[in-house]
């Protein structure tokens, strides 16, 4: 949300300057709405690669700490950067086509396709765990259960 806010105040920034009045920045607007996208799509691409592995680490070892591993970060994505790849492209098509659905459903079904899509996710997220352990990573330890009360 930053970068897209610093996105939105350089483009005002630009056009605001432009000489001539009404329109006269509409080319320059375009130009640097484009670089900016492109931009965009990078950051979140990175952060997708990122934040896939963190995520996973995260959710079966239950601690917040030991999911910032920069080690298990390195060997992850150095085994599986095709497959999060594949993944991240796969959840953005289907994300967008269950989303529009949820919308054209009142507004409502948005909710039930918040969920999907969220599911789809950590499923998606644990099948890449299973293919890495196959390759030779290292196991997330996981937290011990707890005896009940």
């Amino acid at each position: 949300m930053i970068f897209i806010g610093v996105k939105m105040i350089l483009m005002m920034l630009v056009v605001g300057v432009q000489p001539g009045g009404r329109g006269a920045g509409q080319e320059a607007f375009m130009i640097l709405n484009m670089f900016l996208q492109l931009a965009q799509l990078g950051v979140s691409l990175a952060l997708a690669f990122v934040l896939a592995p963190v995520n996973l680490r995260a959710g079966l070892s239950q601690e917040f700490a030991p999911a910032f591993s920069l080690p298990f970060v390195k060997d992850f994505l150095s085994k599986m950067w095709v497959e999060t790849l594949v993944v991240f492209v796969f959840l953005v098509a289907t994300g967008a086509v269950v989303g529009f659905l949820g919308v054209l459903a009142c507004c409502v079904g948005v909710f039930p396709a918040a969920a999907i899509i969220t599911l789809a996710t950590h499923h998606l997220y644990y099948q890449l765990y299973e293919l890495y352990l196959r390759r030779g990573g290292q196991a997330i330890p996981l937290k011990p259960l707890q005896p009940a009360a």
